[in-house]
């Protein structure tokens, strides 16, 4: 069957392939159009071209409007409700009134006085008195937002007919652009929306021509060879009422993808399309998206098509000659000159420009600009007529909220479009400006008479004007744009150092901790003191070790070095790995915490995650490893010789000869009671602050999420850092210790490699004192051994053991195994029935502790056979307490003594 079927499908496939280009050829052209554009799957079903009611002739743009509404008859309302029609916006949070009819700007100062300019953008006809509700429905523009042949155009109030002194000097084809009406398209929506500002790309920065048919690398989104949104994809428009605003924006999105039974009607948020957690991939690039924008990372510049962008407009020299001819270059920035013919200089290039115009004034452009940041939570509030500037000195003309405190605040990018505005400097207010006639007769218009003090007047006795004192300055001005347009590709993102530096891009913004940014000058100050200090101490200490090494070395003459296996290959490992690690976590999270900018914030952010990570999953190895070898007693903390410790390397270190060492370090031993409650600390006081600490600091966001607001990340940063200088302090002083005490540098350093240290074993002379430990519950025989060891039997016999012996008595095995485990000794004296134990188990018991102590066992038992037994499970030696002596016990001390030397020195040798 399979094989019939490959070869039937063989034979048809040019048949099928046929049949799909007779399909598509019967489509229609203008769906055959859409579909190779990449078009919205908003088809229509209906081709207005052959609609009788469009097909004219039209005289004017309302009776285009007409023949609309015979179709759509409820579109005209619609249009007259939306903020398109109105220009007028009630704030629902203050009750404020705003709309580009109430507000001021950056710009022209106010629509107010320049109805005849700034109505060329409205959606309706002839709208030249906004006080006056506009109530005929002929009157709004259904072109302006719907014809698709790129050719219409508007004049004065809104008109599209061009005349001069009453005579037409341009008139469109009405019917033509009716039948071509569709969809609203880039053309439409930029044929305002680019131009705002008098001139192409001018206002927003992110909104200019080159968005009509943009590629990738401007607009991933607009790409007119991909994705090839419209503005109506993301900015969607229910009854006419397109979403959006500029007034109230979604700072963040919290509703997430919107879909069908989930949606809050509108796509003008990145959450909209890529919800909340947009980088599954990097979870830590999702905690950004907490209090950061998707613009700020997403939108490096704007002005990126090669059309420059207003920043600054100086009103104060609008009226002046421009300088000479020839441009004047002043750091970077051309003035160039214009004549008075009027129109600003088309700007291109990336170098910021400055035109000057006997018209317009000082205007400064720019392209590839870095925007501005400010916390924000979509509310901005502008100043409106009346209202005071301040001190007098500058002024904004709208104000964003938002602060780091706030949650609902995020990071977003800014235009800042500033400028020298005239406004009343007695009653601290901006005034309307008449900057257009309004009549051939205006002559007080500033285009007309070049005079500030005429122009205002004239515009400060229109409707809605603020008390004027008659007095004319100027004040600076600043108006902020959110930057939405003009997306980047994900690989032109900005990196973690943009940000994450001192000079980086939010420099600016103050009132909250940002990493790699901020540091603590004092916590620095004291945590290098810290270091300094234990470092000075070291030093000093290290010197003083010096000058008593001759000393030392004589005093060591008298003692055998030999080599001791003390470290397994795991020990090594886990401690050299152990080192590299913390190293690169110090070095790394000092350049995360902006103490230094060694290899910038993106490798040490990273290194210093994949170091923690390493060293945890470490730890998470060694603590089981430590638990199954039962080395976790290793660092068990004792007060027994804490003292003692702390007295020899204060004092002892420089008298070896007079203060022998009282530690014996041994394979079952391996630290000091100083060294076991140093690294105690370490392990449950100064570790758990780092990795906690640590913790919430790389994951923060989410933490945050979770309702840890009420702990600021600089906190937890200043904590982290502080554990990080206790632990630098205290490699230095480890160091120091392990490396510069007592045998050379090479020996420990070797020590740690190949896991044997030097130790020594002294020679049965008075110089050793050997430290014994007897087990035994009868106090009477305890007596006896301590005067023959100690008293004057020892004294007859010194010839046989002259060593001083310190004898420490335990009356059971349970108090034997705690010793054991808390001291070392060099023999045990053991008597094998106990109050907790009898006979062979006791020895076998002790021996499992420190098999690597000598252990001479005292039977006192009738069986015969219980001493050999010992022996052959491990014992030097067994003496029965019903025949011994002084004379026995000292000779049978010192064959195990000499024994276990001989036997550590062939096994050192063996192992080498």
């Amino acid at each position: 069957m399979y094989r019939s079927f490959r070869e039937s499908s063989g034979r048809l496939w040019l048949p099928a392939v046929v049949a799909a280009l007779l399909c598509l050829l019967m489509l229609p052209t203008g769906l055959l159009a859409e579909l190779s554009e990449g078009a919205s799957p908003h088809l229509s079903t209906a081709d207005h071209a052959r609609m009788p009611a469009l097909q004219g002739p039209f005289e004017s743009g309302p009776e285009v409007t007409r023949a609309c509404l015979s179709c759509h008859n409820r579109a005209a309302r619609q249009v007259q409700e939306s903020l398109h029609w109105t220009w007028a916006y009630d704030a629902p949070d203050s009750g404020r009134g705003y709309g580009k009819s109430r507000v001021f700007n950056a710009f022209c100062g106010s629509p107010q006085g320049n109805w005849s300019k700034c109505t060329i953008c409205h959606a309706g006809y002839g709208w030249k008195d906004p006080g006056i509700t506009q109530t005929s429905e002929e009157q709004v523009d259904c072109l302006v937002c719907h014809e698709q042949t790129g050719e219409y155009r508007k004049f004065d109030y809104g008109d599209p007919v061009l005349k001069h002194r009453g005579r037409i000097i341009r008139k469109p084809d009405f019917a033509k652009l009716a039948q071509s009406v569709g969809r609203p398209s880039r053309q439409n929506c930029g044929s305002c929306h680019f131009f705002g500002g008098a001139h192409d790309g001018a206002k927003h920065g992110d909104l200019d021509s080159s968005l009509l048919a943009p590629g990738r690398q401007l607009d991933v989104h607009m790409d007119s060879a991909g994705l090839d949104f419209s503005c109506v994809t993301c900015h969607t428009g229910e009854g006419h009422r397109i979403t959006g605003s500029r007034y109230r924006m979604k700072a963040f999105d919290a509703l997430g993808i919107d879909r069908p039974g989930h949606t809050d009607a509108t796509r003008t948020s990145c959450e909209s399309c890529h919800g909340t957690r947009p980088h599954p991939q990097t979870p830590k690039l999702d905690s950004h998206t907490r209090r950061i924008a998707c613009q700020t990372c997403h939108i490096p510049r704007f002005a990126r098509g090669r059309v420059p962008t207003k920043t600054y407009w100086d009103w104060r020299s609008a009226g002046k000659e421009p300088p000479k001819a020839q441009a004047e270059v002043s750091e970077g920035r051309a003035v160039v000159p214009k004549g008075n013919s009027g129109d600003d200089e088309a700007v291109s290039g990336r170098a910021p420009r400055v035109t000057q115009t006997f018209q317009h004034g000082t205007i400064t452009w720019e392209e590839q600009v870095v925007p501005e940041y400010r916390w924000f939570d979509g509310r901005i509030d502008y100043i409106l007529p009346g209202e005071s500037v301040g001190d007098g000195t500058s002024v904004a003309i709208n104000r964003l909220s938002g602060a780091a405190s706030d949650r609902d605040s995020r990071i977003w990018p800014f235009k800042v479009m500033r400028a020298q505005l005239p406004f009343d400097p007695v009653n601290r207010t901006l005034v309307f400006n008449r900057l257009v006639a309004a009549s051939p007769d205006d002559k007080d218009a500033l285009y007309e008479s070049y005079d500030w003090q005429r122009s205002v007047t004239a515009g400060m006795q229109l409707p809605g004007a603020p008390p004027f004192s008659g007095k004319v300055g100027f004040i600076e001005a600043a108006m902020f744009f959110p930057i939405t347009h003009m997306v980047a590709p994900k690989e032109e993102a900005l990196r973690c150092n943009d940000c994450h530096s001192r000079n980086g891009r939010m420099a600016g913004l103050t009132g909250f901790y940002m990493p790699g940014r901020d540091s603590f000058p004092l916590l620095v100050f004291l945590g290098w003191s810290l270091v300094v200090a234990t470092l000075v101490g070291v030093l000093l200490h290290g010197a003083a070790q010096a000058s008593f090494r001759k000393k030392s070395a004589a005093a060591a003459g008298s003692v055998t070095i030999h080599r001791e296996f003390i470290f397994s290959l795991y020990e090594r490992f886990w401690h050299w790995t152990q080192a590299i690690l913390i190293f690169g976590l110090m070095i790394t999270g000092f350049n995360v915490s902006g103490v230094h900018n060694l290899f910038g914030y993106e490798k040490a952010t990273t290194g210093h995650y994949y170091f923690a990570w390493g060293l945890i999953w470490l730890w998470v190895f060694t603590l089981f490893w430590h638990m199954i070898t039962g080395e976790w007693r290793q660092y068990i903390p004792t007060t027994r010789k804490l003292m003692d410790m702390v007295h020899y390397y204060m004092k002892g270190i420089f008298y070896p000869e007079r203060y022998p060492h009282p530690f014996k370090k041994s394979r079952r031993l391996k630290h000091n009671p100083l060294q076991r409650f140093s690294y105690f600390s370490l392990h449950i006081v100064v570790m758990p602050v780092i990795w906690v600490s640590g913790t919430l600091y790389i994951y923060y966001g989410g933490f945050h999420a979770g309702g840890l607001e009420s702990v600021p990340l600089g906190v937890i940063a200043g904590i982290h850092s502080t554990t990080a200088f206790l632990m630098l302090s205290f490699v230095v002083l480890h160091v120091y210790m392990a490396f510069f005490i007592g045998a050379p540098v090479t020996g420990k350093l070797k020590g740690m490699i190949t896991g044997f240290v030097e130790t020594a074993i002294a020679a049965l002379d008075r110089t050793t004192q050997y430290r014994i430990l007897m087990v035994d519950d009868d106090n009477d025989f305890i007596r006896l051994v301590q005067a023959w060891l100690g008293g004057s039997g020892h004294e007859r016999d010194k010839s046989i053991l002259p060593n001083e012996l310190i004898l420490v008595p335990r009356g059971s095995r349970k108090e034997a195994i705690r010793e054991l485990r808390q001291d070392n000794y060099d023999l045990i004296l053991l008597d094998l029935g106990l109050p907790d134990s009898e006979g062979l188990d006791t020895f076998l018991k002790i021996y499992d502790v420190r098999p690597d102590i000598p252990i001479l066992v005292l039977t006192g038992l009738e069986e015969s056979t219980i001493g050999p037994e010992t022996v052959m499970n491990g014992a030097q030696d067994f003496l029965d307490k019903a025949d011994i002596d002084a004379k026995k016990l000292l000779r049978s001390i010192r064959f195990a003594l000499e024994r276990d030397q001989f036997a550590r020195s062939h096994l050192s040798s063996y192992r080498q």
